[in-house]
């Protein structure tokens, strides 16, 4: 199950996310920077930076739920997007 609030609307499941991918498809990232990834047991997280081709720039933390200790398969995310700029 995928969970995200995207600028300011819940997404859950992978329909509305693929939907709510397709309206955003204008807002390509030219740059990514990643400040912190971790993981323990099943879980895990990326924190970081998105500059997009319209020169907005997004911090998003997204949050990981496995469904096993290897990390073979997603059972879940979590995702935070803030606009900075």
């Amino acid at each position: 199950m995928t969970k995200v609030i995207v600028r300011n609307t819940f997404v859950q499941g992978k329909d509305d996310f693929s939907d709510a991918l397709e309206r955003r498809k204008n807002d390509r990232a030219v740059e990514l920077t990643i400040q912190h990834v971790a993981t323990h047991g099943k879980s895990g997280f990326v924190h970081g930076t998105t500059k997009l081709k319209n020169g907005k720039i997004n911090t998003f933390c997204d949050v990981y739920e496995f469904s096993n200790t290897k990390g073979s398969a997603v059972k879940e995310i979590t995702s935070y997007v803030i606009e900075i700029k």
